[in-house]
């Protein structure tokens, strides 16, 4: 896909847990960086019903450049399924920023999920 512009971040809110390590919290330096220089950006099919309990989420490519199938981890799958039952569409996955990124209902932001494709890291 192109490097275009992307609509400002909403990164997800601080709960107890304040880790900016993947898996965790965006921080507001990688927001604005992964706007202001986004590579590669995929689209991908994912539902509530993807992301396991243990925070594991099998992300599905819709062109299948990454090889159709991958796993991630996220540190608050509740917080994660709850942004999914909201957004509507494609969400799209940035690699070089390990960030999902999910539209915002009735509105022009994306919130920005930082992904943890290595596996977990505790809180």
């Amino acid at each position: 896909m192109e490097s275009t512009p992307l609509p400002g971040p909403a990164p997800v809110p601080q709960g107890p847990c304040r880790r900016y390590s993947p898996g965790h919290h965006v921080h507001w330096i990688q927001a604005r960086k992964c706007c202001e220089e986004p590579g590669e950006l995929h689209e991908l099919l994912l539902s509530a019903a993807d992301v396991r309990d243990d925070g594991w989420i099998t992300l599905y490519e819709v062109d299948g450049r990454l090889g159709h199938r991958f796993r991630a981890w996220y540190h608050r799958p509740d917080q994660l399924r709850t942004k999914l039952r909201a957004h509507q569409g494609l969400v799209r996955w940035q690699p070089r920023w390990k960030l999902l990124w999910l539209s915002v209902p009735g509105s022009a932001a994306n919130t920005l999920m930082y992904l943890a494709p290595d596996g977990p890291s505790r809180c």
